[in-house]
Order: structure tokens, then sequence, then C-alpha cells
């Protein structure tokens, strides 16, 4: 797969991670905050890791080869409904992807 593909996979997943950075900070609870401020910071570390890796950066393979993995399990860590599932799916194909890419 090419660089830059990869890297627009990234931004779409990290483009996930913004939007339930906004769902939860919409939500009446009271973890919202630690949850919406979580999700975005995620997110701008795999914008960061992907205009990286479009630099041709190894170090930003890593990283987000890690995070993604990272996000995997988290996925399990909580009861799994259909959201849950569809994000797992997701980041299990990104992260095929990532290792293939290397």
């Amino acid at each position: 797969m090419k660089i830059r593909s990869l890297a627009v996979l990234l931004y779409i997943f990290a483009l996930a991670w913004v939007i339930f950075a906004v769902f939860w900070f919409l939500r009446d609870s009271s973890y919202r905050y630690f949850y919406s401020i979580g999700g975005a910071i995620y997110a701008l570390v795999i914008s960061f890791s992907a205009y990286f890796i479009n630099k041709r950066k190894v170090w930003a393979w890593w990283l987000a080869t890690i995070l993604v993995g990272i996000s995997i399990i988290a996925g399990f860590c909580d009861q799994i409904g259909w959201i849950d599932l569809t994000f797992i799916v997701g980041a299990v194909a990104l992260f095929i992807i990532l290792l293939k890419s290397r």
C-alpha cells in the first residue's frame, strides 16, 4: 500500500476518534471531560503520526502501529456492542494494513 493511502486511512481513524470525543462531550456524564479530552488527544497524536508517516519517518510508523494495537485491546475492555464491534473490526483492518506496509 502506498504511504499516502496509509496516511489517509490514519486520518480517517483519527476522525473517528474526534467524533467519539464530541459524542462523549455531549453526554451527561461525570466522565465526559475525561473521555472527550482523551479522545481528542488520541486523535491528535494519530494525526501527527499520519503526517510523519507521509514524510517517511519510521518512528511514526511504530507509534501508529502501537497506538492502533492499544486501541484494539482497549476495545475489548468494555461491554461490546455493535459500535464497539465495528470500531474493533476497523482498527484490526488498519492494524493489518500498517503491518503489511512495513
